[in-house]
């Protein structure tokens, strides 16, 4: 459902594909007005969504079916994934398993049939990092992955 009255109301005319693109077109440039407006009145001059909403708009769609994906099955309650990249680059999909011990799984996120790492393949546990715990995230800062669990955090880097 859109929630933005005036595209819905655009989508809801009988136009011609080069007229309706015009208008979806004249459209976005009116929501980015009204994103920098509010931006500078009532939210500080706060850019958080700057470079999203200067980014290129248009008929983007989520796929109905899976372009990639892992034979790991993720017991309850499932895992809730992070990206890291570099840039467009060496993009990882992170997933933290809710067992105990808990256990991180990093795969290539052009290709999760590819685990690249998961915090089981260390000698005598040396990645364990406690307890999973439902709905974790990992969080990833500055070439670190930081997972939470029942009791404390795990912190995973490169080893020097």
């Amino acid at each position: 459902m859109l929630r933005y009255p005036r595209l819905r109301k655009l989508y809801a005319r009988e136009l011609a594909p080069a007229v309706m693109r015009e208008h979806k077109r004249e459209e976005i440039e009116r929501m980015r007005d009204d994103y920098f407006r509010l931006r500078d009145s009532q939210w500080s001059g706060k850019g958080d969504y700057d470079a999203w909403v200067a980014s290129e708009i248009n008929n983007a769609k989520l796929a109905s079916f899976a372009s990639s994906q892992t034979a790991k099955v993720f017991p309850y309650p499932g895992a809730t994934p992070s990206i890291s990249a570099n840039g467009s680059n060496n993009a990882i999909l992170w997933a933290a398993e809710n067992t105990n011990p808990a256990v991180l799984h990093a795969f290539d996120a052009g290709n999760l049939a590819s685990e690249l790492y998961n915090s089981n393949q260390a000698p005598g546990s040396r990645d364990h990092f406690g307890a999973g715990n439902k709905f974790i995230t990992p969080t990833i800062i500055n070439g670190k992955v930081y997972v939470g669990t029942t009791n404390g955090v795990g912190v995973f880097g490169l080893t020097h």
